[in-house]
């Protein structure tokens, strides 16, 4: 037994030490190996800081490309939008400014949340009128009921200074899609309509037409200082039950502000 055990000691003590002769003779080539390797890749690609710059350069040259048609394919029917509107360059546009056309949401919450103040539903016009011809985006006929409706989204008015204006929105409206509820908040004046379809528990969708840059005319006489001023301008449908219920323009005054909007 104990002859047995010195050889398999033995012959243990001689694996190890061949395997620890392998590994030594392994791990110098390949770290020889490694360090040429290494040596060759770095004289032949160019210097870090050169490609750093490289890639920069690229990015800055897509970018404007990028942006555009990333942010205009959102829009379903940019080529039909009216001949009006003029197109815009969103790289150029500020982040709020590009949130406002994009966004799906309630504009009121999305302006409050950036601004960090209250927003007020100014209604200008409401009034009810009958379609003299056959509405394509509403999916109504000649003749169909519809609620026209202008109202501003501002800061509340002080005293001592004008309200800052944020949107005018100009909206075709189909009360018989519309429940109740949606419909007796439209008569009160107090909401938008971003909140009065979020309190009525409606499910619905949004789909973005077109956008663009417009200069607006023929406003009510309450906004009517904002007529020959550019806008951002931008429209979409509300749909329930694959229905449309509302179309509605959604107008972003931008004179007076320190950017100026290139035109595509």
């Amino acid at each position: 037994m104990l002859l047995i055990v010195y050889t398999l000691t033995i012959d243990l003590s001689n694996a190890y030490s061949r395997t620890m002769n392998l590994f030594k003779i392994y791990m110098s080539y390949y770290i020889t190996n490694l360090n040429s390797t290494y040596c060759f890749w770095m004289n032949v690609l160019p210097s870090q800081r050169k490609r750093t710059s490289i890639m920069k350069t690229d990015i800055t040259k897509q970018s404007g490309t990028f942006v555009n048609t990333c942010m205009k394919s959102l829009f379903i029917a940019q080529d039909e939008k009216p001949s009006t509107l003029r197109e815009i360059s969103f790289a150029h546009l500020t982040p709020f400014q590009r949130g406002l056309v994009v966004t799906d949401g309630t504009v009121t919450r999305f302006i409050e949340a950036y601004t960090f103040a209250p927003v007020e539903v100014v209604l200008l016009q409401q009034k009810k009128q009958t379609l003299s011809s056959d509405h394509d985006w509403l999916q109504l006929p000649a003749g169909e009921e519809v609620i026209s409706r202008q109202i501003t989204l501002q800061s509340p008015q002080e005293k001592t200074a004008s309200p800052i204006i944020y949107t005018y929105a100009d909206s075709l409206i189909v009360p018989k899609r519309l429940p109740k509820s949606i419909l007796d908040g439209l008569a009160s004046n107090t909401q938008g309509l971003g909140k009065l379809l979020q309190h009525s528990g409606l499910e619905t969708r949004r789909e973005l037409l077109w956008c663009g840059i417009e200069t607006l005319i023929d406003l009510p006489s309450t906004v009517a200082h904002l007529e020959g001023k550019t806008f951002i301008s931008r429209a979409y449908l509300v749909f329930a039950n694959q229905e449309p219920l509302m179309l509605i323009n959604e107008k972003f005054p931008f004179e007076g502000n320190s950017l100026t909007i290139p035109m595509l």
